[in-house]
């Protein structure tokens, strides 16, 4: 038996290397063993004071009564005479543990006056209950006259801190009628009492000193605690850092400052623990972009057991988590090389059954996820899912945010975004942006679009807090059964959006609703795998390669989010053919000395006919339409103080106009009809010169 024992290695910290006393309080209590022990106890677990030893103790503070009798080294006597006697420290029997026969406890005084037991041999240090303060305080009080010392007043007035405003209140104008003074002097000593220093040193040294034990005893000495972007206090998780309320850095130093016993009641212990929040922020202030956040971002693909550190052409290596390397946002997912997913293939698979080329949309997909999923953005781009319903877009999103995880993603309604920093801020270290139910007929801010869709510096803020700036890093994906409204049909636009079209419709019998949450159980490592493997071939080939399908359902979503392109189809679809049937409706001119363009607001005008008939509605204002045509790669320039769309260089126009009107007065009334002059021309555009073909005269 014993050949199979071995010795554990020790691991001893010195915590005192000098003479003196060992100073267990150096050595670290977890807050988790000092809970256990409380509840395991039932009693109060602090930090305190023992014998000069800073050591945790069993506190009671239920059981001492001022009728509690004891058993001193200087005979019998209750807690209340103790009280009122010149003692301090007095040898006592253990009279809470009725099997003590040694006197194996002592009596003594806190620094304010309020007495304690301790009991050596359990370790308990009991001290009076709260109703029990406040009839010692009464006892004081009542021992003051017109005659007591000073010492004497002052040392009462220290015992009112102990009581609540309302009791204190009550114990000065006792005081009051007793020494036979103003109350107004008596509340302005009882004020200087309770600011003036103690052993501890003035109350900025207790911030500080409170500051540093919190910074030690729940964030790794400082290096888990930082200030980042509007003066966040962000907090390191092992993993990634997060950012936290200020509340909850407040709790924590509260605790450090009542487990330690920093405060004896000196100022009101709300204003320390500001104090000590203002310290510990100036404190862990120390770079201005800690989390790069306007900088170059870091190649890293953050998982649960290490930093996937992801180069150029997409190979990963994976290394330690550190937080020197400021991660924002954790895949809630290890990974695994070897892992796979089946159940997520067939998925996907099966979601593009319907489509064309259902090969080349799994491949497509996979590379948007993993373009997503790696945090570089050389590729302006924003995702649309389109899709009928039942399609299996929502699955595919939810995989992806699963992927991610809730730290990396923001969810919102772009319609209903604004460029204010509050909005924005909370954008700043995603990954990706969500909007997932567009409404139909929803107008999409086309410059919030641009701005969303690359690497760019933005400005926002959280609520209430500092702008800041930062580099925007989410994907925008948009998911939509019907399309949206798009104003601006510039090439920036156009070439910014990707339309995934979502073919199949499920029925009830065919969708299999506990699929996400197997997935997300079961296969995030493997689905990973799928999503690195799409960055690498996006990574090396520098672009997106969407199948035609995909750029199909680009142009139908680009006519039916504009319906401008659908009516210069309908009204002619070139120039020519517009310019044909506008000077039929009117709205068209042809000049003399051979130009010919179309007035933008004769067309505007046109359209927005057209559009109340057949397109819903759809409005266009004189400036978008300038902005759409131009982007169409029509020219409109300025011609004698209004827009004009210009006619391509080279196109010949064969036009009829009416050279003249002429009507014969002299004809009779029976069946007379007007004359008129009709000027057939042929114009060849860009030579500047017209040529008569035939003059004729019709009625």
């Amino acid at each position: 038996m014993s050949e199979e024992l071995t010795v554990a290695p020790l691991d001893i910290e010195v915590a005192n290397t000098g003479c003196g006393p060992l100073d267990t309080g150096q050595l670290r209590t977890t807050e988790a063993d000092m809970e256990k022990v409380a509840k395991a106890s039932g009693l109060k677990v602090k930090r305190d004071t023992v014998a000069g030893v800073r050591v945790p103790v069993l506190v009671d503070d239920q059981t001492l009564q001022l009728d509690t009798l004891l058993d001193t080294e200087r005979g019998g006597m209750s807690v209340e005479q103790y009280c009122l006697s010149e003692h301090k420290h007095l040898r006592c029997q253990a009279v809470f543990r009725p099997d003590s026969t040694s006197q194996a406890a002592f009596v003594n005084r806190h620094q304010d006056g309020t007495p304690l037991l301790y009991d050596s041999g359990s370790g308990i240090k009991y001290v009076l209950a709260r109703s029990e303060l406040t009839k010692y305080v009464q006892l004081r009080v009542n021992a003051l006259h017109e005659l007591s010392e000073e010492a004497e007043i002052e040392a009462v007035l220290t015992l009112l801190k102990l009581v609540s405003p309302v009791v204190r209140e009550r114990f000065l104008k006792q005081m009051k009628t007793a020494l036979a003074c103003g109350i107004g002097v008596l509340r302005e000593q009882f004020k200087e009492i309770s600011l003036q220093k103690n052993k501890h040193g003035s109350v900025v040294d207790y911030g500080e000193k409170a500051a540093r034990l919190t910074l030690q005893a729940h964030y790794a000495d400082g290096d888990h605690l930082t200030i980042g972007p509007g003066g966040e206090f962000f907090e390191y998780t092992g993993t990634h850092w997060r950012r936290i309320q200020k509340d909850r850095v407040s709790n924590r130093a509260l605790t450090s400052i009542c487990d330690h016993s920093l405060n004896d009641g000196g100022v009101p212990v709300s204003m320390l623990v500001a104090n000590v929040v203002s310290l510990l922020r100036a404190m862990q202030c120390v770079e201005d972009d800690p989390f790069s956040l306007t900088g170059e971002v870091l190649p890293i693909i953050n998982t649960l057991n290490g930093e996937l550190w992801i180069d150029q052409n997409g190979e990963v290596e994976l290394r330690p988590h550190k937080p020197t390397d400021y991660q924002l946002s954790v895949l809630p997912c290890e990974y695994d090389p070897d892992a796979k997913a089946p159940m997520f293939e067939h998925a996907i698979g099966e979601i593009f059954s319907r489509n064309k080329q259902p090969e080349e949309m799994v491949r497509h997909i996979m590379e948007i996820i993993g373009y997503i999923v790696q945090p570089t953005r050389h590729i302006a781009s924003v995702f649309i899912w389109e899709g009928g319903g039942n399609d299996g877009k929502s699955t595919v999103k939810g995989v992806v945010e699963d992927l991610l995880g809730i730290n990396a993603v923001y969810s919102a309604e772009i319609a209903k975004m604004k460029t204010d920093t509050n909005d924005l801020g909370p954008m700043a270290g995603k990954q990706l942006f969500v909007d997932d139910d567009l409404d139909t007929g929803t107008a999409l801010p086309d410059g919030l679009m641009k701005k969303l869709s690359e690497s760019k510096i933005i400005s926002g803020s959280y609520k209430h807090g500092q702008v800041f700036n930062f580099n925007n890093r989410t994907v925008p994906l948009l998911l939509c059964n019907n399309p949206p409204h798009l104003k601006d049909l510039s090439k920036g636009v156009r070439r910014r959006l990707q339309v995934v079209p979502f073919k199949r419709s499920f029925t009830v019998e065919e969708a299999d609703v506990n699929l996400p949450t197997r997935i997300k159980n079961e296969e995030m490592s493997g689905v990973l795998n799928l999503a690195i493997a799409g960055a690498q071939r996006v990574l090396q080939r520098g672009h997106f390669d969407p199948p035609a399908e995909c750029e199909e359902a680009l142009d139908e979503l680009l006519i039916a989010a504009n319906p401008l392109p659908a009516f210069l189809s309908e009204w002619g679809g070139d120039w020519y053919g517009v310019y044909q049937t506008m000077q039929d409706a009117g709205y068209a001119y042809l000049l003399p000395n051979g130009e010919a363009w179309i007035t933008l607001s004769k067309l505007l005008k046109a359209f927005n006919q057209w559009a109340a008939e057949f397109a819903s509605g759809y409005k266009l204002s004189t400036q978008n339409l300038r902005k759409n045509m131009i982007g169409l790669g029509h020219t409109v320039v300025k011609k004698n103080n209004q827009l004009v769309w210009l006619q391509p260089e080279g196109t010949v126009l064969v036009d009829r106009v009416a050279h003249h009107k002429r009507r014969r007065s002299t004809f009779p009334a029976s069946g007379a009809a007007p004359a008129y002059d009709a000027l057939i021309v042929l114009y060849v555009i860009g030579m500047g010169e017209s040529c008569n073909i035939q003059r004729a005269y019709g009625r």
